[in-house]
């Protein structure tokens, strides 16, 4: 025997323009509340001709595209065709493949791109502080003076000619990056290296200029970072600065016999 349904409700079509991609939204409102199209315009200067798009129209639809789990420029015609997701952020136009192709190149190529991109995190970094401040305040917290660091590599797999051999067998670039959890998880500083690159390369030099973008009236108090980190001079470049640190390492025979030797009472 069928039944009928009886709905509560009536269903209406509409004209409304809609979006699957809704948590790109909240995303997009964050980058919105940090005036962030105002910066990268402002850092990277005017298009070329009357015709050619904001520097902020090319760096907002790649962060959109990356954090929705695109991995190519063609992904970006999956923010191209969201005209939902688009209204919402008040997004006018996304350029197209072969515009962003060219663009990063230029950009690339001039040199001027990275220094732009480096001025804008410097910029970001200083409002995120003043939040940070602004927030604790109205909790009627004390003021934040430390703040933790953690740095680690992350492999991207890459089918480029150029992409080098990592040391698990696979073709991938190894990016290092500084994270500060209480900025919002900010990455303060990165390095793009390549996959043949050792994971434990430079990383006082990269610590030094972790140090030095932290806004004003914050430094680092505390250091987390995996085995790529148990270096001689990593701990030093800690401990002359006072930085409290967490550092993992292989349980080696050398390390397993340190451990032996540590009393019980400690």
């Amino acid at each position: 025997m069928i039944r009928q349904m009886v709905l509560p409700f009536k269903l209406e079509a509409t004209d409304d323009t809609m979006t699957s991609q809704v948590g790109l939204v909240v995303f997009g409102e964050f980058l919105h509340s940090l005036n962030l199209a105002k910066e990268i315009d402002r850092m990277f200067g005017k298009p070329g001709s009357g015709a050619g798009y904001r520097a902020s129209s090319y760096v907002l639809s790649l962060l959109l595209m990356l954090q929705g789990g695109g991995r190519s420029r063609e992904d970006l015609r999956m923010i191209a065709r969201d005209k939902g997701l688009l209204a919402l952020l008040s997004i006018d136009a996304v350029p197209s493949t072969d515009a962003f192709g060219r663009w990063l190149r230029r950009m690339g190529a001039s040199g001027t791109g990275v220094s732009a991109l480096e001025s804008v995190l410097d910029r970001v970094l200083a409002v995120l502080g003043k939040k940070l401040r602004k927030r604790r305040k109205k909790a009627g917290l004390p003021p934040v003076r430390e703040v933790t660091l953690d740095i680690d590599a992350s492999q991207i797999v890459a089918e480029k000619a150029l992409a080098q051999w990592t040391y698990k067998g696979e073709k991938r670039y190894m990016p290092l990056g500084g994270h500060v959890p209480e900025l919002s998880g900010m990455v303060v500083h990165e390095e793009f290296r390549d996959g043949n690159a050792s994971p434990g390369a430079e990383h006082v030099p990269f610590l030094t200029v972790c140090l030095r973008r932290l806004p004003a009236g914050l430094r680092i108090g505390r250091f987390r970072a995996d085995s790529a980190s148990y270096q001689a001079s990593v701990i030093n470049f800690c401990r002359e600065r006072g930085i409290r640190f967490v550092i993992g390492a292989d349980l080696d025979v050398a390390v397993r016999e340190a451990i032996r030797r540590i009393p019980e009472s400690d």
